[in-house]
C-alpha cells in the first residue's frame, strides 16, 4: 500500500475545502441616489412590470412628442447674467389644455385631473419651478415626468426629513420619482410635466 505524501494530502485538503465553499454570488451594485435605470421588463411577455425610481432614457415616441412641442412649450430661460442675478421675466409654459392634448396619446392623464399635487401645479400636470418651489407626488405613487426646459435642471429630492444630494436632470431623460422634487439653483427656473402616476 502506497503511503500518501504530505504534499498530496495538502493538495487534496485544499481541493476538498474549495469544493465545499458556497458558489459566489454576483456582488450587488452600489445603490446610487438617482442612478440611470431602465424599467423592469417581463422577458416572457416583453411588457413592463414595475417602474424604477430614477432616470430613464426617453423612448422614441415621447422624445418625438417633446421635440414637436418644444417651440411652443419650452420657456426659453436665459442663463443667469453674472452682474444681473434674479429672474428677469416670467414666461409661463404652454397652457395645460394644450399640453394635455399633446401628451394624451402617450399616457393616461385622467388620473391627474383634480389632484392637488404641488404648490406650483398648473392643472393637470405642468409645473414651473424656481429655487425652493417643488412638485410633489401623492404617497403610494411614482410620478413619470419629462423636462420641458432646454437646459438641464438641478434639484433635490425630499422625503419627510430626508433630503438628497443635488441631482442633474438632462432634457433627454424621463424621471420616475416620489416624494417632493425641489428646485435648488438660485436665479434659474425650469418647467416639467408629470404625465402619469404609477401605483407602487
Amino acid at each position: 500500500m502506497q503511503i500518501p505524501q504530505p504534499r498530496d494530502l495538502l493538495a487534496n485538503a485544499r481541493l476538498l475545502c474549495w469544493s465545499r465553499l458556497p458558489v459566489p454570488l454576483t456582488e450587488p451594485p452600489v445603490f446610487k441616489q438617482m442612478a440611470d435605470h431602465t424599467p423592469d421588463v417581463d422577458r416572457a411577455t416583453g411588457s413592463q412590470t414595475r417602474p424604477l425610481f430614477g432616470f430613464h432614457t426617453l423612448d422614441e415616441n415621447l422624445q418625438r412628442l417633446r421635440q414637436e412641442a418644444m417651440p411652443e412649450i419650452v420657456m426659453l430661460q436665459p442663463r443667469p447674467a453674472e452682474k444681473k442675478p434674479g429672474l428677469q421675466r416670467y414666461d409661463p409654459p404652454k397652457s395645460c389644455v394644450d399640453m394635455y392634448q399633446i401628451l394624451q396619446n402617450q399616457a393616461n392623464l385622467v388620473q391627474l385631473a383634480g389632484l392637488k399635487i404641488g404648490p406650483r401645479v398648473r392643472e393637470p400636470q405642468v409645473f414651473q419651478l424656481s429655487e425652493g418651489h417643488s412638485a410633489e407626488i401623492p404617497e403610494g405613487y411614482l410620478g413619470r415626468a419629462i423636462l420641458l426646459s432646454q437646459y438641464e435642471a438641478r434639484f433635490r429630492m425630499r422625503r419627510g426629513n430626508y433630503v438628497s444630494q443635488q441631482e442633474i436632470w438632462k432634457p433627454d431623460q424621463e424621471l420616475y420619482f416620489d416624494g417632493r422634487l425641489v428646485a435648488c439653483v438660485p436665479y434659474t427656473k425650469f418647467s416639467l410635466a408629470i404625465y402619469e402616476l404609477v401605483p407602487v
